[in-house]
């Protein structure tokens, strides 16, 4: 996307004449809505660009700690757009009063760059179960057409090879904003007019669907007839032919709108649909508004100095590393792959999953997690216990209401002891959540509320980084049995990092 937008730049400016506007006897400009944009004066950019500055102070210190925060996200790139928009807008001015020819700035750069945030999560939500399920009906239905049965449950199609899940992944939903963004970009670079630039996007989208449509049915061709062991070897490899169908489609379909424009309308010349900023008496160019652009850049110097100031003064302490190892006087031991699907869920920087077996008959498993500083919210890591995901799974659960504190090399760590059980065996749960430089170890799971996304901003507490292990054991008798050898097991495969 930056290196999208900084193309748009430099092929506008390579235009002999602004072609975005006309010219108008009243000082200003007149865009293609016949709307005039008369000249703005040096206070209301002024004005604008503290209204930006100010607002820049408290955003960047909420995204600190909540960098997940898509509605932050959302507040500090339209806040960081307008400020470059106009710190440009100042420094060009001045080169153009010095002689040098600027004579355009447009919007539409800045504007696309929009295009990449994330989508609010009240939007994408919606969207996202509406293309799943839109996705797993349809791919159904082909199913049948192509005379493989398939009864849809939901998002999981069953067929004669088992079961097949319609994810969120597979919604379609990061082709569909791709596409948007191609559709757009094309619009843009073939000057379409706006009718045409909305069936440009109209058309886009829909090549998405219809791509991520043909995908889904063909995965679910293969795995019918070949197994779903083959699915992960053609996963990755659909989805990027979807993405290279889609912006091969929407470019095509921008030329024919081109050419159909320049067949029917062959007198006027292309017409920006964003006006560009006009300066006809040089208003801008004086020493004060030439100034204004270097106290902007002062004051963003300055709220990231103290934004990272204020988190520092709270974060004296060195964190305690830890990880665990392989235990080397076992039976048997054996890796564990970790699924893609935990992997997009959990967003996890670090992972080992180990399974082995002890000389008393017991079985292990181990699960150690590790995200890195400033990945995700410390929030979002203790939304994830074991009382979501064991649950979520068919088991059931028997948590201990007390937290167990358990000292390894001086080290206390907390951890839940649960009883589980499925239709196959019972089994013991041992887990432990660890924020690093956090003066307490807050257990319980958090909602996302707008209370809990702020406190870590007045306490200075952003996030550090945190790690997770889950013990999971087989075989012990009773609670007791299995909370000895739980203890015992421990010091063997935990390392310390002090």
């Amino acid at each position: 996307m930056p290196f999208l937008s900084i193309y748009l730049w430099w092929r506008n400016h390579q235009r002999t004449e602004p072609s975005g506007t006309f010219e108008s006897s009243a000082g200003g400009s007149r865009d293609l809505s016949g709307i005039r944009c008369p000249s703005v004066p040096p206070t209301a950019y002024a004005a604008v660009a503290f209204v930006f500055a100010f607002a820049y102070a408290p955003t960047r210190l909420i995204q600190e700690a909540n960098p997940e925060w898509r509605l932050v996200s959302w507040a500090l790139a339209i806040e960081v757009v307008g400020l470059t928009i106009l710190v440009l807008r100042f420094s060009l001015a001045f080169f153009q009063s010095a002689g040098c020819p600027l004579s355009r700035f447009s919007l539409f750069p800045f504007l696309f760059f929009l295009l990449s945030v994330p989508w609010p999560t009240l939007l994408e939500t919606p969207v996202i179960r509406t293309l799943t399920a839109a996705t797993a009906q349809g791919t159904a239905e082909l199913l049948g057409l192509l005379g493989i049965p398939a009864v849809l449950h939901g998002n999981v199609i069953e067929t004669r090879a088992g079961l097949l899940g319609i994810e969120e992944a597979c919604s379609g939903i990061r082709s569909f904003q791709a596409s948007l963004m191609i559709a757009v970009f094309f619009g843009e670079i073939c000057r379409l007019s706006l009718p045409s630039r909305i069936l440009c996007v109209i058309g886009g989208l829909g090549f998405a669907l219809c791509f991520n449509l043909i995908r889904t049915t063909l995965l679910s061709l293969i795995v019918a007839t070949k197994g779903s062991a083959t699915l992960a070897a053609w996963h990755d490899s659909t989805g990027l032919t979807i993405l290279l169908s889609c912006f091969t489609a929407t470019w095509f379909l921008a030329f024919c709108l081109r050419k159909f424009k320049a067949t029917t309308h062959s007198a006027p010349k292309s017409k920006h649909l964003v006006s560009v900023f006009e300066d006809p008496d040089n208003s801008l160019s004086r020493p004060s508004s030439w100034g204004l652009s270097f106290a902007l850049a002062g004051w963003i110097a300055f709220v990231e100095i103290s934004t990272q100031t204020w988190y520092g003064i709270h974060e004296q302490t060195n964190p305690i590393c830890w990880r665990i190892e392989p235990p080397s006087d076992q039976l048997w031991i054996r890796p564990l792959a970790l699924s893609e699907t935990s992997r997009q869920f959990l967003r996890f920087d670090q992972g080992l999953n180990l399974t082995w077996q002890d000389s008393a008959g017991l079985r292990w498993q181990a699960i150690f997690l590790r995200w890195e500083p400033n990945r995700v919210a410390s929030r979002l890591a203790r939304n994830h216990t074991p009382d979501d995901c064991l649950v979520a799974a068919g088991h059931n659960l028997i948590p201990d209401p007390a937290l167990h504190t358990i000292s390894v090399q001086g080290l206390n760590l907390p951890f839940r002891f649960y009883s589980a059980s499925d239709q196959a065996a019972c089994f013991h749960v041992f887990y432990c959540l660890w924020e690093d430089r956090a003066p307490q170890q807050p257990f319980d799971a958090e909602w996302l509320t707008y209370r809990n996304r702020l406190i870590p901003v007045l306490t200075g507490h952003r996030n550090s980084g945190q790690r997770s292990l889950e013990l999971a054991l087989w075989g012990a008798e009773n609670d007791q049995v299995a909370e000895m050898a739980f203890k015992a097991v421990l010091p063997t495969i935990l390392k310390i990092e002090r």
